[in-house]
């Protein structure tokens, strides 16, 4: 059996819909008025309506909604997929213009005086031996639980940042060693201009 409701403004309305297994019935109630904002509740407990599973608003003014409503889901929300465990569980693509993930934390502590950044040595012998990177998961365990985006992110800034701090390290040293090697060739050109000036003074006696 359907049932077809025309879209009324109302004041205070409500729906009961039976459960057949014998449980609480579901309730559908609205609120609104040709001047405001027109609320709509759908849950099982319609004495206590801040325990609604659904509810949806849409702003009036003169009975014209100039604005988009919102939808509030109290729990968690599962697409494609019949027990979903978060506030929402998507089984399948989901595509989106801008994401906006919020985070605890970032990774600009790798720039403070007192971070110790890994020696290449260490480094090299740690992923020779484990296969990653340090404080990344391993394979089997982003196979088996999935990735937290923010705190992904988090963990790859600071590889960044660390690998910026290792290249800038190493242009130091770069730099050093073209210092070394300049007064090397320095020294060895005036070393060629005294043993030059021996020679000339020997040829002239």
């Amino acid at each position: 059996m359907f049932m077809i409701f025309s879209p009324v403004l109302v004041m205070a309305q409500a729906v009961t819909i039976p459960n057949n297994s014998g449980g609480n019935p579901f309730y559908l109630w609205a609120y609104g008025n040709t001047n405001g904002t027109t609320h709509m509740r759908i849950g099982t407990d319609f004495g206590h309506q801040g325990d609604a599973a659904l509810e949806i608003f849409q702003h009036f003014t003169n009975a014209v909604p100039p604005q988009p409503g919102k939808v509030i889901v109290n729990g968690n929300l599962g697409v494609g997929t019949q027990n979903p465990t978060e506030r929402l569980a998507v089984n399948g693509n989901i595509k989106a213009r801008e994401v906006n993930v919020t985070t605890a934390g970032w990774a600009d502590f790798v720039f403070d005086s007192e971070f110790e950044l890994m020696p290449l040595s260490d480094l090299a012998t740690f992923i020779e031996t484990n296969g990653h990177l340090p404080g990344i998961p391993t394979e089997s365990e982003v196979m088996e639980n999935g990735i937290w985006l923010s705190e992904m992110n988090v963990k790859l800034l600071q590889k960044v940042e660390e690998l910026t701090l290792y290249i800038l390290r190493q242009e130091e040293k770069i730099k050093e060693l073209q210092l070394i090697k300049e007064n090397y060739y320095n020294l060895e050109a005036r070393l060629n201009s005294i043993e030059k000036m021996g020679q000339t003074l020997n040829s002239n006696k």
